[in-house]
C-alpha cells in the first residue's frame, strides 16, 4: 500500500512538471531570440540574414534615407551598392537600419533577401570567419606542405580565392596561405550608409518635387546657403587662435546630420558655420558653398601655408584647422566632434581663409622671439613658453603691431627692460616649442598680459586684478585680458 502511494506521488509530480513546462513554453513571457547578426552586424551573410532581410542599393544612384515615413527630413544616404537591413514597412517605404543610420528608403532599385545575399557573395570582398579554435594555414592548395601560421576564431583573414576543398587567404600580417573550407565561413564586407552629411544641393537637383522636406523654398535656401553673407567680412574681430580655442570646448559633443546645436548635435558644415557665427561672421550652411568663402589659401594640402581657423574643405566635408597639422570637426555619428590629423583624408579640395589678421614673423624676428620667451619662461616648461607666446601674439593682433613694437613697448617685458634677453642661451627645445606655439591655438583664453604676483610690485598686482579680466594661471604666472 505504501509503495503504491509513493508511485502515485511520483506520477503526480511528473505530470505536474510536464504541465508547468507546457504552460511556461506556450504561455510564458516570450524570449527574445538573438541572431548572429545582432552580435556581429558587420557579418550579415548567415542563415539568419534572410530573416533580417538584407537589402542592397542596386539603383545605380545615391538613395536618400528619411528620418520618418512621411519624408519630412533626411537622416543620411545609402550609396551605390550600399547595404542595409529591412526591419519593417511603412507608408510604402522600407524601414531600414544601416550602420549607425536608421530611417526609411524608397523600395525602387533595392534588391532584398536571397537576391541580395547572392549578389554580395558574388561581388563583394569577403573575409573568412574562422570557426575552429585552431586553424592551420598551409602553403599548398591541397592543404599539405608547410604550416605558415595558425589562426583562431578571433582572426578574420581576407579571402583571395575559394576552391573546391580550400580557400586562399591573406592575414592582416600579409601572410598568404590555404585553409580548409570546413574551418571557416565566408562573410561579405558590406558598405553601410554614409555617416557624413549628404549633399543637399544634389538632393535638390534630383528631388525638386520634394521641397516639403524643407517646408518651403525659403527654408530650403536657408539650409543650403545659410543667411546672406556680409558684403565684407570683419577686417578684425578675433584671432584665428582665439576662434579655434573657443571651438575646442565642444570636442566630445554629438554629431547630428542637419543639426545646428553645438551642444546637442551638429554636422560638419553647421559646426564651422556656428563657430564663425559666434564671432560675427555669416557663412553658408552647406559644405560645398563654404568652399567659396574668404580667400583661397591653396588647393590640396600645403601645411606650411595654413593658419589657425582656416577652413579645410574635403569632398563633402569641412573642418577648422587648429595648428600643428590638426583639425577640429564634427566628424560623424560615431565619433561626434573630435580632433584629427588634417591629412586623415586624402581628398582635400582647397583651404579657405576668412581671418586676415594672423601675424607672421620674419627670420630675424624669430631669434628675438626665442630670446624673449627663453628669458621670460625658460624655466616654465613647454606649456609656460606657449602661454607667453600666446600673450605676445595676442598683443600683436589686438594692436595690429609688429613683434618689435610689442616687445619694446616701455615697461612691458622685464627681460627687455633690463636687457637680459640678449645674454640668454636659447636651446633647440625652446625654438621647437616656440615654433609649435606660434602655429597652434591660443591656450590663454585671449590673454594679452601676464605677471608674477610674487615678484611684481604690489601696486602693479592690484592694478592687474582691478582693471583686467583674469583668464588663468600657470605655475608662477597669472594671465589677464582686457574686460568687455
Amino acid at each position: 500500500m505504501r509503495q503504491r502511494k509513493n508511485n502515485l506521488i511520483v506520477i503526480f509530480s511528473c505530470v505536474l512538471m510536464i504541465i508547468v513546462v507546457f504552460v511556461i513554453k506556450h504561455f510564458g513571457p516570450e524570449k527574445e531570440e538573438k541572431h548572429i547578426t545582432d552580435l556581429f552586424p558587420e557579418w550579415p551573410i548567415t542563415a539568419n540574414a534572410a530573416e533580417k532581410q538584407l537589402a542592397i542599393n542596386r539603383s545605380g544612384n545615391l538613395v536618400y534615407i528619411y528620418q520618418d515615413s512621411e519624408k519630412k527630413a533626411l537622416a543620411g544616404a545609402l550609396q551605390k551598392d550600399g547595404a542595409a537591413y529591412i526591419v519593417g514597412m511603412e507608408n510604402g517605404l522600407y524601414k531600414i537600419s544601416s550602420g549607425s543610420v536608421k530611417g526609411y528608403i524608397e523600395p525602387m532599385g533595392i534588391i532584398t533577401g536571397d537576391e541580395a545575399i547572392t549578389y554580395v557573395m558574388k561581388n563583394c570582398k569577403k573575409d573568412a570567419k574562422i570557426t575552429e579554435k585552431t586553424c592551420m594555414v598551409f602553403d599548398q592548395e591541397n592543404l599539405s606542405g608547410q604550416i605558415v601560421t595558425l589562426l583562431s576564431t578571433m582572426d578574420h583573414p581576407e579571402i583571395i580565392e575559394i576552391g573546391n576543398d580550400s580557400m586562399k587567404i591573406i592575414t592582416k600580417d600579409n601572410i598568404e596561405g590555404y585553409i580548409s573550407l570546413s574551418a571557416a565561413k565566408p562573410v561579405a564586407r558590406l558598405v553601410w550608409a554614409d555617416d557624413g552629411e549628404p549633399d543637399l544641393a544634389l538632393y535638390y537637383d534630383t528631388h525638386e518635387d520634394e521641397l516639403a522636406t524643407y517646408e518651403s523654398d525659403d527654408a530650403y535656401d536657408h539650409i543650403i546657403y545659410g543667411s546672406p553673407n556680409m558684403s565684407e567680412y570683419p577686417s578684425y574681430s578675433v584671432s584665428g587662435s582665439t576662434l579655434v580655442n573657443w571651438a575646442l570646448q565642444f570636442v566630445g559633443n554629438p554629431y547630428v546630420w542637419g543639426g545646428e546645436s553645438l551642444q546637442d548635435g551638429i554636422d560638419c558644415s553647421g559646426f564651422v558655420m556656428k563657430v564663425y557665427e559666434h564671432f560675427g561672421y555669416s557663412l553658408p550652411r552647406n559644405s560645398a558653398q563654404q568652399r567659396t568663402v574668404g580667400k583661397l589659401v591653396c588647393t590640396g594640402y600645403e601645411p606650411d601655408l595654413l593658419q589657425p581657423a582656416d577652413i579645410i574643405c574635403y569632398e563633402g566635408h569641412v573642418a577648422l584647422y587648429i595648428g600643428n597639422g590638426e583639425i577640429v570637426h564634427a566628424a560623424n555619428r560615431h565619433d561626434g566632434i573630435i580632433i584629427s590629423r588634417a591629412d586623415y583624408r586624402s581628398d582635400i579640395i582647397c583651404v579657405r581663409r576668412l581671418l586676415e589678421n594672423s601675424v607672421s614673423l620674419q627670420p630675424d624676428e624669430k631669434d628675438l622671439l626665442y630670446r624673449v620667451v627663453q628669458a621670460e619662461a625658460g624655466n616654465q616648461g613647454q606649456k609656460g613658453m606657449q602661454m607667453v607666446v600666446d600673450v605676445i601674439r595676442n598683443r600683436m593682433l589686438q594692436s595690429n603691431s609688429s613683434l618689435a613694437s610689442v616687445l619694446f613697448s616701455l615697461g612691458q617685458f622685464q627681460c627687455v627692460s633690463n636687457g637680459s634677453y640678449l645674454s640668454v642661451n636659447v636651446p633647440e627645445t625652446t625654438k621647437l616649442y616656440v615654433d609649435q606655439a606660434w602655429s597652434s591655438a591660443d591656450i590663454t583664453g585671449g590673454a594679452t598680459y601676464y605677471m608674477n604676483p610674487v615678484l611684481a610690485d604690489p601696486s602693479n598686482v592690484n592694478w592687474f586684478r582691478t582693471n583686467l579680466e583674469y583668464s588663468g594661471s600657470y605655475k608662477d604666472h597669472e594671465f589677464y585680458r582686457k574686460g568687455e
